[in-house]
């Protein structure tokens, strides 16, 4: 059985089971949010099991093949007082933590603790250093004399993890998207509450977001990327009407995905939606990587391939795994 966890709004694990359900693949569909899939994990001399109810079914853990995280929840509970939200959305989580630690290790296209390895931005950009990726120039953290002396007053901020925000001025906050902000005349202590990355900016020529699927025993990775040019004074062209449309199929140097591969295994990370720049020198600099980054859009464009490769390279890893059995605790 091949298991795909996401939540109701996550339309692109509904591409997955779409694809793996027209080609005859037992797929179950697990959505993690608020009130939806329920759980029993039993702990017993013998070992630990675990059944879930989704999708009109129950799934007994051994059950389970191969398995992908699309995306984690992003709906909270909506009842009761603030504290109990947050307790119950804490408890939520922590549960499908244990169920997705107990599944077969080997079963994942990306190991949850990768996840976690690959979300954290700062260790992301030092390890694509390593790589041999170009990273724009960055300061990490919330000691606004550093940033000021290494990037000058006008920077790009980029959150570090899921705070609401990433730094306040007055009355003014600003999301956890990417904002170019002016430290000029700003206090010494103004960063000190929000920590973040923040960069020199680029001029772009294009802007690239690349997905990868890694390939088994050595295989070579698939490969889908698309290009756009950015308007002046846009950060992110995603998010202008009609940005997505713009995008159009390219092709990366052979030297950048090598490297970004590499990036991908020293992370762990099985699938990833990359965001490259290319500036006026054909210079190509790492943005950003999300492990359950979006890509539907890019699956558009390629007709549906994105979907079909990572339909692939789960139906491979179930068949490596057919006689999969869980471990047992010694009595």
């Amino acid at each position: 059985m091949i298991a795909v966890f996401s939540h109701r709004k996550g339309t692109e694990a509904d591409r997955v089971i779409r694809h793996l359900r027209s080609i005859d693949a037992p797929a179950v569909r697990v959505n993690m949010g608020h009130g939806e899939a329920s759980v029993a994990i039993g702990l017993t001399p013998s070992g630990t099991t675990f059944n879930i109810n989704c999708d009109a079914r129950e799934v007994a853990g051994s059950q389970i093949s191969a398995a992908w995280l699309h995306q984690l929840p992003m709906e909270q509970a909506r009842h009761g007082n603030p504290l109990a939200r947050v307790a119950a959305d804490s408890s939520r989580l922590r549960l499908w933590q244990a169920v997705m630690e107990l599944v077969e290790p080997s079963c994942w296209l990306t190991k949850p603790g990768a996840l976690q390895l690959a979300a954290n931005k700062v260790l992301q950009y030092s390890m694509a250093r390593k790589a041999g990726l170009q990273v724009p120039p960055t300061v990490a953290g919330n000691e606004m004399v550093a940033v000021v002396a290494s990037l000058g007053t006008q920077v790009l901020a980029k959150y570090l993890g899921d705070s609401a925000a990433l730094w306040s001025a007055g009355d003014t906050g600003h999301a956890a998207t990417t904002v170019e902000i002016d430290l000029s005349g700003a206090k010494d202590d103004s960063l000190i509450a929000s920590p973040a990355l923040y960069q020199t900016k680029l001029e772009s020529e294009r802007e690239l977001r690349v997905v990868m699927i890694r390939g088994e025993s050595g295989a070579a990775p698939r490969v889908f990327a698309a290009g756009t040019s950015k308007p002046a004074g846009v950060l992110d062209v995603r998010l202008v009407d009609g940005g997505m449309s713009k995008y159009s199929p390219c092709t990366l140097p052979q030297e950048v995905l090598m490297k970004l591969e590499s990036l991908l295994a020293s992370l762990g990370v099985g699938f990833c939606s990359a965001d490259i720049l290319v500036d006026s020198e054909a210079r190509h600099w790492f943005l950003d990587l999300n492990a359950t980054g979006a890509w539907w859009w890019i699956d558009d464009l390629y007709e549906g391939a994105v979907t079909v490769a990572i339909g692939e390279a789960l139906v491979s890893k179930s068949a490596n795994l057919a006689n999969w059995e869980p471990p047992h605790d010694d009595a």
